[in-house]
C-alpha cells in the first residue's frame, strides 16, 4: 500500500495546482480568451509532471495520477487541448525511457477518449453533484485503467497484487479528479459571490440601472464614451405630491425602461440619483449623439406617461456634452446646460454651446461646440 507521505504529496501537489489552475477563470461571465487556455494547458502538464514525480508504490510497482489532470483538462477545454497537453507528458516518460511507455500512453489517449464521450453526454445538464462527479470519475479510470490492469497480469503479477495496483490507479486519479473539481468549484462560488456583491455596489436598487458610484468610476476610464447626455425629469416634485410616491418610484423605473430602449448596447446608463439620469454615449459622432439625445427626449414624453397611467405627459430637460477634459469640468459644463434647459422652457435637451434642440433644425445647430 502507498505510504501516507505518499498520499500527503500528491495531496499537496494536486491542491497547489488546481488553485493555480482556477485562476485562469477569471471571472464567471468572461469568455476565455487565448491566454487562459494556454496557461491552463501549461499547469495541466506540469501538474501531471509533478505526480509521475512522485508516484504511489504499490506492490513493487509505480503508480502515477498523470491521467486525472489530463482529465479535468478535456472537461473544461476539449479534445485539442487535452491533445496538445498530452504529448509533452508522453515526452517526459519517453525521456525517462519508462519501460511501461507503450501502456501510459495509451492509459492517457483512453482517458481523454472517455472524457469526451462523459462530456457528450452531459452537454444538456448542469454541473455535477460531489457523488456523481465521484461516480463518473471512477468510472473513467476504471475504463482508462485497463492498459495497466493488463500489463500487471501478463507480468505474471499475483491477483490478489494485480488487483490492488488497478484500484489504486482507478481510485488515486478519481480522488485527484475530484479534489482538482472541489477546488475549483470552491473558486467559482466565491467569484460568484464577489461579482454579486460587486454588481449589487454599482446598481440603483428602484431602476436597476448602474448608480453614481459606477458612473463615476466610468467616467475616468471608459475611453470609448464620446458624449454624456445628463437628463432630469421636469416637475418630477409634482408627480410625487398629486400622485404619490408609489407612482413616482414608478415613473422613475419606465424611464429607465425607456431610455435603455433607445441606446446602444455599448450605451451606460445611470441613475445618478432621485430624478437625474446619466448616459454614456460611446464611439458616437457628434450629429449622432445630438440625434439620440433628441430620440430619449422625445421617447420619454411619449412614452412615460401613458405606460404609467398618467393623465399627462412625463418630460425631460437634459444636457449634452463632449466628453473632452477633466470629468469634474466636464460635469459642471452638462449641469450648466441642463440648467440652461430648464430655464428655456423645459421639455428640450441643450448642448455646447447652448443649442435648443426641440427648436433647431438640423441646418441651425452653430456654434463652437458639436455643429
Amino acid at each position: 500500500m502507498p505510504g501516507p507521505e505518499q498520499l500527503f504529496i500528491n495531496f499537496c501537489i494536486t491542491v497547489t495546482f488546481a488553485f493555480f489552475r482556477s485562476l485562469t477563470f477569471v471571472t464567471l461571465k468572461q469568455a476565455d480568451t487565448v491566454v487562459p487556455p494556454v496557461w491552463r494547458g501549461v499547469l495541466t502538464v506540469i501538474h501531471a509532471l509533478a505526480l509521475s514525480s512522485f508516484p504511489l508504490a504499490v506492490g513493487g510497482t509505480d503508480v502515477d495520477l498523470s491521467a486525472a489532470p489530463l482529465a479535468a483538462l478535456t472537461f473544461s477545454n476539449g479534445l485539442s487541448a487535452a491533445l496538445l497537453s498530452a504529448l509533452p507528458i508522453i515526452g517526459f516518460h519517453v525521456l525517462r525511457a519508462d519501460p511501461v511507455l507503450p501502456y501510459e500512453a495509451l492509459m492517457l489517449l483512453l482517458t481523454i477518449v472517455m472524457v469526451m464521450v462523459i462530456r457528450k453526454f452531459r452537454r444538456e445538464r448542469g454541473p455535477p453533484t460531489l457523488l456523481e462527479g465521484l461516480r463518473n470519475s471512477l468510472v473513467l479510470f476504471a475504463g482508462a485503467s485497463v492498459p495497466l490492469f493488463l500489463l500487471a497480469l501478463a507480468e505474471g503479477e499475483g491477483l490478489q497484487n494485480v488487483a490492488l495496483i488497478y484500484f489504486t490507479q482507478v481510485i488515486g486519479n478519481a480522488v485527484v479528479l475530484v479534489v482538482i473539481t472541489w477546488v475549483m468549484r470552491s473558486h467559482f462560488q466565491v467569484v460568484g459571490k464577489s461579482e454579486r456583491y460587486q454588481a449589487l455596489a454599482q446598481l440603483d436598487a428602484l431602476t436597476q440601472l448602474y448608480n453614481r458610484r459606477k458612473f463615476d468610476e466610468d467616467l475616468s476610464h471608459f475611453t470609448q464614451a464620446t458624449h454624456i447626455l445628463l437628463l432630469d425629469l421636469d416637475h418630477f416634485k409634482y408627480v410625487n405630491d398629486t400622485y404619490g410616491h408609489e407612482m413616482g418610484d414608478e415613473v422613475l423605473k419606465v424611464t429607465a425602461q425607456v431610455v435603455q430602449e433607445t441606446m446602444r448596447e455599448s450605451d451606460r446608463v445611470y441613475r445618478l440619483g432621485g430624478e437625474e439620469f446619466a448616459v454614456l454615449l460611446s464611439s458616437c459622432l457628434p450629429e449622432a449623439a445630438q440625434g439620440v439625445a433628441e430620440r430619449v427626449r422625445s421617447n420619454i414624453e411619449s412614452r412615460v406617461g401613458a405606460r404609467t397611467g398618467l393623465n399627462t405627459p412625463v418630460t425631460v430637460s437634459g444636457g449634452l456634452v463632449e466628453v473632452n477634459g477633466d470629468p469634474r469640468t466636464i460635469m459642471r459644463a452638462a449641469d450648466a446646460l441642463l440648467y440652461t434647459a430648464k430655464n428655456s422652457g423645459r421639455n428640450r435637451i441643450v448642448l455646447q454651446p447652448a443649442v435648443d434642440l426641440t427648436s433647431a433644425g438640423p441646418g441651425n445647430l452653430t456654434g463652437g461646440g458639436p455643429p
